[in-house]
Parts: structure tokens; C-alpha cells; sequence
């Protein structure tokens, strides 16, 4: 990706604790590592396919001995889908088995729809409007995690949020602020340095 394209991007785990209004994963199933996982897969979703309720899904899949490779495979799938306060979507660039059975089993769960991009945001439109992108950004800086690490995903993902909306106005403001949590960090990061060699001698 570009460097600007991929300073707007997240990885699932880097996604983690964060929430956005729409989220779009791409590739997750092109992306699978080894052809043994990508066979787990497609049994899986096969037999929750066959399966005619939810409970014969349960029952089913608590049956199943599931590699291990495949457990995290689905936390990390789990985590990815519930990032989204509002819309989730699935794009893959090629074709696979796998990805083919979750585009049938989830209609017929009810649990999403098949869909054109062009259906979703229209011929030449952005997926969210400036003030959408505004709106998103101003709670994305308001928020305010513990770690400082936290903090700043958000700021970086507020600072995109502007800069997509064109509003380079706030985006400074939260490039501000970012500075200012980075500044304070270390400045006590030197005080706790000292104060320890201190109590040390």
C-alpha cells in the first residue's frame, strides 16, 4: 500500500480495543496461512452451513477437535467483526473455497446480505460524508484509555479522521494534543528514571 493509504489502514490486532463506524476487512480469508488451516476453514463453515439451526451449529462446533491454528484464527476473525458500531464489510480480491461458504452462510443466518461496492456507497462516492469523517474524529480524541500507547491510536486514527473530512484545522489541534501526551509521558518516564536511581544510591 501507499504511505498515505496505509497510515489509514489497521491491522486486526492493531484494531484491537478500538471501535470505528464502519470497518471493511479485507483479504481475510485470501490471507489464511497454510493450506491445512484453509481446509479447517472450509469444514467448518461447510458444517455450519448443513447445519439447520443455530443450536445444531453450537452442538456441532463443540463436537469438532479444532486445531489450534484455527481457535486463534477465529478470535482474531471475532475481533475483526466487532470493531464496527455500523456497518461490516467483507472484500476478497480472489476467489476461495472458504470465503464462498461464508458469503452463503451468513444470508441464510439472516446475519448479512451480498452486495456490490457501488450498492454500498455509490458510483464515485466516499464511503462516509466530511462531517461523518468530522464527527468520527472528535470521538475518536475524546476518548481516554489508560495506556499511553491506547491514547495515541486514537489521536492517530482522530488525525485521519479530520484529514479525510479536509478539516486541517482539527487535525493540527489532535496533532497537538498527540505531542503533548507523548511530551508528558516522557518527561515522567525521566522522573520515575530518576527517582529510582535516586533511591538506588
Amino acid at each position: 500500500l501507499p504511505g498515505d493509504l496505509r497510515k489509514r489502514c489497521f491491522g486486526i490486532i492493531e484494531a484491537k480495543g478500538l471501535e470505528f463506524s464502519d470497518v471493511v476487512i479485507v483479504n481475510f480469508f485470501k490471507n489464511i496461512p497454510t493450506p491445512a488451516l484453509s481446509k479447517a476453514w472450509k469444514q467448518l463453515l461447510q458444517d455450519a452451513l448443513n447445519s439447520s439451526s443455530s443450536e445444531e451449529i453450537r452442538n456441532s462446533a463443540s463436537s469438532l477437535s479444532l486445531p489450534q491454528a484455527l481457535e486463534l484464527e477465529l478470535k482474531l476473525l471475532y475481533t475483526g467483526i466487532t470493531r464496527t458500531c455500523n456497518r461490516l464489510l467483507f472484500i476478497e480480491t480472489s476467489k476461495s473455497d472458504s470465503f464462498g461458504i461464508w458469503c452463503r452462510l451468513l444470508p441464510k443466518r439472516k446475519l448479512a446480505e451480498k452486495m456490490k461496492i457501488q450498492a454500498v456507497i455509490g458510483e464515485g462516492q466516499k464511503l462516509m460524508t466530511a462531517d461523518e469523517w468530522r464527527v468520527e474524529g472528535i470521538e475518536m480524541a475524546m476518548q481516554q484509555p489508560d495506556e499511553v500507547e491506547d491514547q495515541l491510536k486514537y489521536l492517530d486514527r482522530s488525525i485521519d479522521c479530520f484529514t479525510k473530512a479536509g478539516d486541517s484545522e482539527l487535525a493540527k489541534r489532535a496533532n497537538g494534543h498527540r505531542k503533548a501526551i507523548m511530551l508528558e509521558d516522557s518527561a515522567r518516564k525521566r522522573k520515575d528514571f530518576f527517582e529510582e536511581t535516586k533511591s538506588q544510591s
